[in-house]
């Protein structure tokens, strides 16, 4: 994800989650200096669960999902970056900026 996206994407959705058309988004930063991106389906008794949730790392002027965590599925899904995962990381983060994308317009 280029750094342009991501500060457009920003610009509406904040470390706070907020509803968007068919549930809650948030992108904050973490103790790592990482952004975490997330879609949040609301739950029973006024919780929410990420759906997912994928954690970027600034390398190179680019923002690379290097995390995954997915509790919204019937099987919870943590994924962290190797060469096993990298392109399935790739496509889910693909996915969820595309997802943000259509929920900000």
């Amino acid at each position: 994800m280029t750094n342009e996206t991501l500060i457009q994407l920003m610009k509406k959705i904040g470390s706070d989650k907020t509803y968007l058309t068919d549930g809650y988004y948030r992108i904050r930063d973490n103790k790592s200096g990482q952004k975490e991106l997330a879609f949040l389906k609301p739950d029973g008794c006024g919780t929410t669960s990420v759906n997912p949730q994928i954690t970027v790392e600034e390398v190179d002027g680019n923002w690379l999902a290097v995390k995954l965590m997915d509790m919204g599925n019937n099987s919870t899904k943590f994924l962290i970056r190797d060469d096993a995962t990298k392109e399935e990381l790739d496509n889910e983060l693909e996915k969820l900026i595309k997802k943000m994308e259509e929920a900000i317009q």
